[in-house]
């Protein structure tokens, strides 16, 4: 079989060297701790071989993966756990590995000795094994495979975006403003990772060319990339969520000890102190922020918003600076502020998160309501 360079196959030899980068990059950046930049390696080493195996067979190195192949192609399988791995250690307090994790990466495990008889085959045979990708002859072992594969690596990714929407969750119980902490740009990924893993199904039942897959697999390890670049460039220490269930809420709320009379007090000293000090016009307030200035503890303010208000803390917080929003939108002080600064103003950190929230709570969108009040 021929060799054949194209622009494609550079690009994937370039994405296999990039990926190496990375995974040095991360092993010598001393600020990341923990098990999850363990499970982060891996997959950008597991993403490299696949670039690296994608190259391979675009350039039709076949006594390369007659070697290299029944280590590189059963890697495909290990990407959904890891990824799920990774983003559980990041987003959840305390996170410990389990024994049941081993279990994620049996297919990977079974696929590689599924492959490694082909060292077994006579070298004639081991060239048809691996020439049979190249024509795309296609066994049902094989079918069986890709379908598992496209199920798993979904499946995986479902339960890494339910882990990030969950975060979300958590974390408006403690901050006020999202847009540096919640990782919405890797929930964003994963829907597009999801959609690309859809689009490999209809390959799949279409029996398209093996080439379309091998593309696919490349955009798939790109995603992988672009995680590993902005979690290596990113500044912000995110919080892990504390992973409280309702149930443990509520028997948390009971150790409190508060007295209706108590959470009377408490409700009133907190609606003055954050409508006369307008608190919630700082972008950076916490609920530990709160409960400092009302001198009761989180647990005691968290209560109290949940039980009296029945809402989190970031609705909480949000519906007050809408409120003044809606004020400075009409006000002839503020007629010729844009819109940015208004939200500035009351506090959020971005227009976007602004619009959204505005939009939720009033059914328009800033610009809309301004117009009609004019």
């Amino acid at each position: 079989m021929q060799t054949t360079f194209n622009f494609t196959s550079v690009i994937m030899f370039l994405g296999f060297a990039q990926g190496l980068f990375l995974v040095f990059f991360l092993l010598n950046k001393k600020r990341h701790e923990g098990i999850s930049i363990v499970y982060l390696v891996l997959l950008l080493f597991v993403a490299s071989l696949l670039f690296l195996t994608a190259a391979l067979h675009q350039t039709r190195q076949t006594k390369l993966l007659i070697i290299f192949g029944p280590f590189f192609f059963p890697l495909v399988l290990s990407v959904g756990p890891l990824l799920y791995l990774y983003i559980k250690a990041t987003v959840e307090e305390d996170y410990k590995p389990k024994i049941i994790d081993i279990f994620y990466f049996f297919p990977t495990l079974f696929a590689f000795f599924f492959l490694v008889r082909i060292y077994f085959f006579p070298s004639d045979e081991q060239v048809r094994f691996i020439e049979s990708f190249y024509s795309h002859d296609v066994s049902l072992p094989e079918t069986l495979f890709r379908y598992f594969d496209i199920a798993y690596r979904a499946t995986f990714v479902i339960l890494s975006i339910k882990l990030l929407t969950d975060y979300r969750e958590k974390l408006k119980e403690e901050f006020s403003g999202l847009e540096k902490i919640d990782y919405g740009w890797l929930k964003q990924l994963l829907i597009i990772y999801l959609v690309s893993i859809f689009v490999l199904l209809l390959v799949t039942v279409m029996n398209l060319d093996n080439d379309y897959r091998i593309v696919i697999a490349t955009y798939l390890a790109i995603i992988m990339y672009v995680i590993g670049y902005k979690i290596t460039t990113d500044t912000e220490r995110r919080p892990a969520a504390q992973g409280k269930s309702d149930e443990r809420a509520k028997a948390k709320y009971e150790k409190t000890s508060l007295s209706q009379d108590d959470k009377i007090l408490l409700k009133n000293r907190l609606v003055d102190k954050v409508e006369k000090n307008r608190l919630y016009t700082d972008p950076e307030l916490t609920l530990q922020k709160l409960a400092d200035e009302i001198g009761a503890t989180r647990n005691q303010v968290s209560q109290i918003i949940n039980e009296q208000f029945g809402k989190n803390f970031y609705e909480f917080i949000n519906g007050y600076r809408i409120e003044l929003a809606k004020r400075l939108l009409v006000s002839e002080e503020y007629k010729t502020e844009s819109i940015l600064s208004i939200a500035f103003e009351v506090g959020f950190q971005s227009k976007s998160t602004f619009n959204a929230v505005f939009k939720k709570l009033t059914n328009q969108t800033p610009s809309q309501f301004r117009k009609k009040k004019q």
